[in-house]
């Protein structure tokens, strides 16, 4: 009779299906993953951060939207992003390719880390972002001659010019440190 009665009451009131968890937009997202990055990798921290301001400002004027769900990232989307990164100012923001192209590539492990942590329709925006061209160029560096280095090494400085000539020079010359790091 408890079987019976317990058929006919789960014909008659079937138990509501647990709705899909909501999705966070892909800033929210995004700036989640900026703050754990703050904690471990500061440097990449500002990176993702200058990308997540560049894809919110290509959301805003483009899109008039505040955020986007991951299901909605689409090429279109992800080309209308990078067009507004390399046209020069005031139709977009002007970056050369290969800065564009660090931007669209943070914006990318995004999308990978959603896909990775379950996000629903992460998948779809890592599939809309795999149809986007990446490009980038090669960036011939420039050598200092002999000539120049002479100029710096004689330069008239004073106060903290003259220590971070002088320490420009060590790295120069002993080759032991990066550029960077002075």
């Amino acid at each position: 009779a408890d079987r019976l009665k317990e058929a006919v009451s789960a014909a008659l009131h079937p138990e509501a299906e647990a709705p899909e968890p909501m999705s966070p937009g892909v800033l929210a997202f995004a700036r989640a993953v900026q703050a754990e990055k703050a904690a471990t990798n500061y440097g990449t921290s500002l990176v993702y951060g200058t990308a997540i301001r560049h894809f919110e400002g290509t959301l805003r004027e483009r899109f008039e939207r505040d955020d986007v769900p991951f299901s909605e990232v689409s090429p279109t989307l992800l080309r209308t992003h990078q067009a507004r990164l390399l046209l020069s100012e005031p139709e977009g923001l002007g970056h050369s390719i290969n800065y564009a192209g660090k931007q669209l590539r943070s914006l990318r492990a995004v999308l990978r880390r959603a896909e990775a942590d379950g996000v629903p329709g992460a998948s779809a925006a890592v599939t809309a972002m795999g149809a986007l061209t990446i490009r980038t160029e090669k960036v011939e560096k420039q050598r200092l001659t002999f000539e120049q280095i002479k100029l710096v090494e004689e330069a008239e400085l004073s106060g903290r010019q003259a220590d971070a000539r002088d320490a420009w020079l060590c790295s120069f010359y002993l080759g032991g440190l990066r550029i960077g790091d002075v």
